[in-house]
């Protein structure tokens, strides 16, 4: 499962002196030209999944991994303890999957299609939740809030494809849906990133970089609510 933050760094893992002995073998090879990095097969069926599949998308975070197949089947896996489960999207099943968004803490997930409908995963349970209040727009990116905690996402800046920048808050359903910003002819967004800052004055800016088309935008607020203020 998710380890809390808290107890990252406490973490110890069997077998970690030898794979640290390895990796410091490693590093001696590249500094004498060898390989860093070595690839091996991990079998579908050991996922649930049959070896036909092909996979659409993978993403891993705090202990687990998620992974899409073709067909719509979503996988996740928890390599430390060596279980899998397959995501249960109810009769609403999932067809196809463009967009696999998954939190840092691993606590919550997006699963998105091309077709603009999403899903919201919990990291404790299976079963994927439909958001009805995001349909119609396609998900490219998210800005997690690093305050989440294991039952809300708190405050999710997510932006779209048709050039929309999201606030989202998830509390099992989705509790705020609001448009905060719109680029001019739809640009559609491929990242965002926020951060927060002391300015000169002493005072706590909200910075959030967008990057969208060609270019990489930055706005400055005293809070996510004022961040776009100026810019409207």
């Amino acid at each position: 499962r998710p380890i809390p933050p808290h107890r990252a760094l406490l973490l110890e893992l069997p077998g970690m002196e030898s794979l640290l002995d390895q990796g410091n073998s490693n590093l001696r090879d590249v500094e004498g030209g060898g390989q860093i990095f070595s690839t091996r097969p991990v079998g579908l069926e050991h996922l649930g999944v049959s070896g036909g599949h092909r996979v659409q998308g993978i993403v891993a975070a705090n202990g687990s991994v998620l992974a899409a197949f073709q067909g719509g089947d979503v996988v996740r896996w928890y390599p430390i303890e060596d279980e899998a489960g397959g995501i249960d999207f109810g009769k609403d099943r999932c067809s196809e999957v463009s967009r696999l968004l998954l939190e840092p803490k691993g606590f919550h997930a997006l699963v998105t299609n091309s077709g603009g409908d999403s899903w919201y995963l919990n990291f404790n349970s299976n079963q994927a939740k439909l958001l009805p209040k995001l349909k119609g727009h396609v998900i490219e990116t998210v800005s997690w809030d690093p305050d989440s905690t294991a039952t809300s996402t708190r405050d999710l800046v997510i932006g779209t494809h048709g050039g929309q920048i999201l606030h989202v808050v998830i509390e099992g359903k989705e509790r705020t849906v609001k448009t905060m910003f719109a680029f001019e002819n739809r640009i559609p967004l491929s990242g965002l990133h926020r951060e927060r800052v002391v300015a000169a004055d002493g005072s706590e800016k909200t910075v959030l970089f967008a990057a969208a088309g060609c270019g990489i935008y930055a706005f400055v607020g005293s809070s996510l609510e004022t961040v776009f203020q100026r810019y409207q």
